[in-house]
């Protein structure tokens, strides 16, 4: 029959666009899991969906196959910029990063930075450490900030 598929086993992969192009909201973050176990339809990296050759049906991957997430940023350019973005983007990383090292720490002890971006943003509020303070040197000519 025309528009029939005749030759089976088949495999298929769908691309879903996760854009539009333009924002709909100030920031939308999307994020999708992805599953992967043998014989199953799943999806990978990019939101790929898999579903693999066979010649009856193809159940879905199982919740315990979960192989990652994959997560979508869209913002409005216009309201804001790329580099607040990406710090979001940088903090959120860590958070996740921190929850799998140790998941039963309570949400307002996870760190939003990493301990090298902390020290760079310590030194970057409060001066270099070898410098003289007014508490440990309180002669010294304060130094004026830029």
């Amino acid at each position: 029959m025309p528009g029939r598929l005749s030759a089976a086993p088949f495999s298929l992969d769908v691309i879903e666009g996760l854009g539009t192009g333009s924002a709909k909201f100030d920031l939308n973050l999307i994020a999708f899991p992805r599953y992967s176990a043998a014989g199953c339809i799943g999806r990978g990296p990019g939101n790929v969906l898999r579903i693999p050759a066979s010649d009856g049906p193809v159940p879905p991957s199982p919740a315990a196959a979960l192989d990652g997430i994959t997560v979508s940023w869209e913002f409005d350019s216009d309201q804001l910029e790329a580099g607040f973005v990406t710090g979001l983007m940088r903090a959120y990383q860590e958070i996740l990063r921190a929850v799998v090292r140790a998941p039963r720490t309570v949400l307002s002890e996870l760190p939003l930075v990493s301990e090298e971006q902390r020290e760079r943003l310590l030194l970057r509020a409060f001066g270099r450490q070898d410098e003289p303070s007014a508490d440990r040197v309180p002669e010294a000519v304060a130094r004026r900030g830029r």
